[in-house]
Formats: structure tokens, sequence, C-alpha cells
């Protein structure tokens, strides 16, 4: 859900804060537009609101983030993944559910 719609791919909700607006957008015209970038952090899928990924984006220097996004944002890059459960949790493009670590709620999978 964004707003009053539902976006679906290659859209993406653009959310913004003046004026305040939720609407989905072509992700080309997410940056231009100035839309909110949300940060809620995640370890699994269900922790991340309807509609959006927990997504594993990593930096060059071994750091990285973990929060809930568009899974078409999350996909989109060569080193962001979709944390995962299950094969279920996966999209297309990255079928498979593999262990990458282990934390203290269990082990931590992302979409390869």
């Amino acid at each position: 859900m964004c707003g009053t719609e539902i976006c679906e791919v290659p859209k993406v909700c653009c959310v913004t804060k003046a004026p305040l607006n939720a609407t989905c957008v072509d992700l080309g015209q997410f940056e231009a537009l100035r839309c909110e970038k949300i940060a809620l952090p995640c370890l699994k899928p269900n922790e991340c609101p309807g509609g959006l990924a927990c997504c594993v984006a990593l930096k060059p220097d071994g750091t990285g983030t973990v929060t809930c996004m568009q899974e078409v944002l999350c996909v989109a890059g060569e080193m962001t993944f979709v944390a995962c459960g299950s094969e279920a949790d996966c999209p297309a493009v990255r079928p498979a559910c593999i262990s990458i670590g282990s934390t203290p709620q269990g082990d931590f999978k992302v979409c390869q």
C-alpha cells in the first residue's frame, strides 16, 4: 500500500513531507521527486510492513545496513539482497534462500 494506491512493479511508493503525499511513481523518478527513504530496521521479512522487503545493503568496506524498503529497489543493486526465511520470500530474479550467518534469533538468510 502507498497512500490509497497499491504500487506494482516497476512503480515504487513515493512519500514526501512537503507537501505531505504518498503515491506510486516510476523508480527513475524516486530521487528527482525527493521521495523519502524509509529506514525501518529488520532481520526477517515479517518485520517489515506490507509491501516492503527486508533488504541487506552491503558496502565495499564490509559494513552495511538491514532495513525495510521496496523490493524493486533492493534487487536493483549488486550489493543488495532480500532477507528471507524460505524460498517463498524470494523474488523470481533471486529465487534461492541461503544462510549467510547466524543471529541470536537464528540463521540469517538472503535471496541469491
